[in-house]
């Protein structure tokens, strides 16, 4: 017996959409977070405390942030490629059955 595959593609592009969304409000908290510092270091806040905190945020927290924003932007191109190769295979499989029509 073999295995039924299927694609829920209205499901599929609401996860690309919610993957690119998400995106987009990284991007956002992330530039609102930068604005923020660029505004503290100015003269808001000096120190040894202050300079940890920046080395902190731009070493570890900014990378990382755009690594998450990242990966939210591949999800939604990986799960846009899933709905392509999937609608390509449902055709082929299709071509298979229209082969052997009488």
């Amino acid at each position: 017996m073999t295995e039924k595959i299927e694609a829920n593609y209205d499901e599929l592009e609401r996860l690309s959409s919610v993957f690119m969304q998400e995106c987009d409000r990284v991007q956002d908290m992330l530039n609102t977070v930068k604005n923020a510092m660029g505004n503290l270091q100015i003269g808001g806040w000096m120190g040894r405390g202050a300079d940890a905190f920046y080395a902190e945020m731009n070493d570890e927290i900014v990378p990382a942030t755009i690594r998450l924003q990242e990966a939210l932007e591949e999800g939604s191109r990986i799960t846009d490629q899933i709905i392509v190769t999937m609608q390509q295979a449902e055709e082929e499989a299709g071509n298979q059955f229209k082969t052997y029509r009488l």
